[in-house]
């Protein structure tokens, strides 16, 4: 019970606002996302297959959560790279993925692309794009248009 008050507590002074959106992270998370989107923005890539499992590869050995979003339909953006379930590690690859070949680099960029990810069109109105929806369409990952099936 005191670990789950203390818990709730630290997150809630993790909460901040980027781009007038609700985040919750860790400073470690920022500074993580930031130096693989730098490492591997320094590297060519044949294929964005192999971009995003150069990307997969930065988390390996981070713990597994179960559950990680089940926050309610007013959930902020939260993020984390070291506790992460199935869903929450394709979505954050994918993230990183599109930032990096958009040639943008902040941990903003990063947030804004999982934003559009996670959510049906964005916004956070209660619908969570799951991981189903996903896996049964394509995804492309282009700034062309800026259009992703």
């Amino acid at each position: 019970m005191r670990r789950t008050i203390l818990t709730t507590a630290l997150i809630m002074t993790l909460v901040t606002t980027i781009d007038a959106q609700d985040v919750i992270y860790e400073k470690e998370d920022s500074i993580f996302i930031e130096n693989v989107v730098e490492d591997l923005k320094r590297e060519e890539f044949s294929d964005k297959g192999k971009l995003l499992l150069a990307i997969a590869d930065k988390f390996i050995g981070q713990e597994y959560i179960a559950g990680t979003l089940e926050n309610g339909p007013d959930e902020p953006l939260y993020i984390s790279c070291s506790k992460l379930d199935c869903t929450t590690l394709i979505e954050l690859v994918l993230a990183i993925g599109i930032t990096i070949d958009k040639n943008n680099s902040s941990f903003n960029d990063v947030c804004n692309e999982l934003e559009m990810l996670r959510y049906r069109n964005g916004k956070r109105s209660g619908y969570r794009v799951h991981h189903q929806d996903l896996m049964g369409g394509t995804i492309t990952i282009t700034t062309k248009n800026d259009k992703r099936q």
